[in-house]
Order: C-alpha cells, then sequence, then structure tokens
C-alpha cells in the first residue's frame, strides 16, 4: 500500500453560513475501509458536541468499502448531525 492510498483526514476552520450555522468540513483522502474506520471516529466524536453541522468531503477517497464499519460509521454520523439539527430547531 502506497503513502496515497492510506486514509487521512483534515478539519478545516470552522465557517458560517448565511444563517450563521457552523459548519465544519472535514476532507478525506485515501483508502476508508474498515482498518481506517476508527480513525475518522476519532476526527469526527470530539466535534459533535461543538455543534453546528459537519460534512465529510468524500470526493478524494480512492476506496471506500461498502460492506464495512467505514460506510455504515459515515452515515450514523449523517444521521446523528441531522437529527441534532432537526430536534434543535423543533
Amino acid at each position: 500500500m502506497s503513502l496515497n492510498d492510506s486514509f487521512q483526514c483534515e478539519v478545516e476552520n470552522a465557517t458560517y453560513d448565511d444563517f450563521g450555522n457552523k459548519i465544519t468540513m472535514i476532507k478525506c483522502r485515501g483508502r476508508l475501509v474498515n482498518d481506517s474506520a476508527l480513525q475518522l471516529k476519532n476526527v469526527v466524536k470530539p466535534l459533535i458536541p461543538t455543534g453546528g453541522r459537519i460534512i465529510l468531503d468524500l470526493a478524494s477517497l480512492n476506496d471506500l468499502d461498502s460492506s464495512g464499519r467505514a460506510a455504515r460509521f459515515a452515515r450514523r454520523v449523517y444521521d446523528h448531525c441531522c437529527k441534532s439539527h432537526y430536534r434543535e430547531r423543533g
């Protein structure tokens, strides 16, 4: 496996949209597979209590293990963020 294939992610400084909502972007590169899901979880988990929206930019991934924990984790993070957003407004 080359360095380009290893999973890497970069958290961009939070910005705010036109409505004042906090947005944190996480850009992911390489291979997000079963073995690298924990790395993504360790990056995302501490951002959730800070509030706002968390966007996972998966456009630069070389591989996404759709049958492993990586895909399920990404979905759970998405569901949690959406539910929290609607709960705050509801």
